[in-house]
């Protein structure tokens, strides 16, 4: 594991970064041995494929757990009829371990993509019924629909790749995106990671400075 924060033991940066996270605030982010842009595909396989997140539900983290999104998909299924949304880019889809229920209460079209390779074959294979595919949202075109739905993904990356894709689905025209964000307080500041890792990140603070969105879901 790299981190800038080495001389710190694990155990004190993870006591840390749990007091502040309330407050927004996320001193020690955790970071990943996987520092080049052109790693990504491999580092994000390297990743499920080692159960990394540790979750025992779904190789795409805690976050992606049928308890923890059962809130989360309630709202989305409300604001996608309320916006009448009728096709959906979801990237990453990650494993799909929560999804397939949101799509069982809507009539939209779909289509996934994740940047991970031999996870996205997997998927495909247990969901042939669903367009899948191998994409790099700061890198690949963006296909036509009325919204990109991007969870639990920016805040991996650093804000050279963040910048990229959110440059990438500017050009597309798509007129939505629903991005997670850290609403921070207080102390907050965004820090940079130097390959794949996680941090608290609030969208709207430097140096993102995304306006204050339509909604919150």
């Amino acid at each position: 594991m790299t981190d800038v924060h080495a001389w710190v033991p694990l155990l004190l940066r993870r006591i840390v970064n749990r007091i502040g996270h309330p407050l927004g605030i996320n001193v020690f982010p955790r970071a990943f041995e996987y520092a080049l842009a052109s790693d990504r595909a491999e580092a994000f396989d390297d990743i499920c494929a080692k159960n990394i997140w540790g979750s025992s539900d779904s190789v795409s983290g805690p976050g992606s757990e049928l308890e923890k999104t059962k809130t989360y998909r309630a709202a989305l299924v409300q604001l996608i009829h309320e916006k009448g949304f009728r096709s959906m880019f979801d990237a990453p889809c990650g494993d799909l371990n929560w999804m397939p229920s949101v799509l069982e209460q809507v009539d939209m079209r779909y289509e996934g993509g994740d940047i991970a390779a031999r996870l996205i074959a997997e998927v495909a294979q247990r969901h042939p019924e669903l367009s899948i595919r191998q994409f790099d949202i700061s890198r690949d075109s963006f296909p036509q629909v009325d919204v990109w739905h991007c969870r639990d993904c920016l805040f991996h990356l650093p804000f050279a790749d963040i910048r990229a894709a959110l440059a990438n689905f500017v050009a597309s025209g798509i007129p939505y995106v629903l991005i997670t964000t850290h609403r921070a307080q207080l102390l907050h500041r965004n820090l940079d990671l130097g390959g794949v890792g996680f941090r608290l990140l609030d969208m709207e603070r430097a140096p993102i400075n995304l306006p204050k969105p339509l909604a919150y879901v």
